[in-house]
């Protein structure tokens, strides 16, 4: 990402939080150049930001291109602290790298900001079970099916995986 260094939108302070936000950015300040317009709508751009790992980290996922689609993800972590969606999307694909200690994490920051996710408590349900979390694994899978509507399908998967882990 490139920005001016003369530019009022381009302070230090904002180039060091850009920094933080996105860990993996690689800033160049340029001298006698135009700022980025989109960092003067801080807000707009973190959403962008957003919407595009998750979007670009669901096709990598389709092609089953699982460690790039968490690089992916993980370049906007920062920005995505609050956002349910993105958890959720991290769990699922840290699962299918069968890092499930870590998609717990996930799971359970998108519970944090969101308790009613049946997606986030299903998630949950499944990697406590690939740890061998019995007990977690049966309140997570109850919990999926307090949280909200779940499709017929989801709903009849964790209401076998509580009777089968009891």
């Amino acid at each position: 990402m490139l920005y001016g260094r003369n530019d009022k939108p381009s302070t230090a302070q904002r180039c060091e939080l850009a920094q933080q936000m996105f860990p993996k950015l690689r800033l160049s300040l340029l001298d006698g150049c135009s700022h980025m317009v989109h960092w003067d709508q801080q807000a707009e751009f973190e959403r962008q930001a957003i919407a595009f790992a998750i979007g670009l980290a669901r096709i990598l996922v389709e092609r089953r291109a699982h460690a790039a689609a968490l690089s992916a993800l993980d370049g906007a972590a920062g920005a995505a602290a609050n956002n349910p969606e993105f958890h959720v999307l991290r769990g699922g694909v840290l699962q299918r790298l069968a890092r499930h200690r870590e998609a717990v994490e996930a799971y359970q920051s998108s519970v944090r900001i969101q308790a009613a996710s049946p997606q986030a408590w299903i998630g949950m349900g499944i990697s406590f079970d690939a740890l061998a979390q019995r007990p977690e694994a049966v309140d997570a899978f109850r919990r999926s099916l307090a949280a909200g509507p779940l499709s017929a399908e989801l709903k009849s998967f964790a209401e076998q995986r509580v009777r089968a882990l009891q």
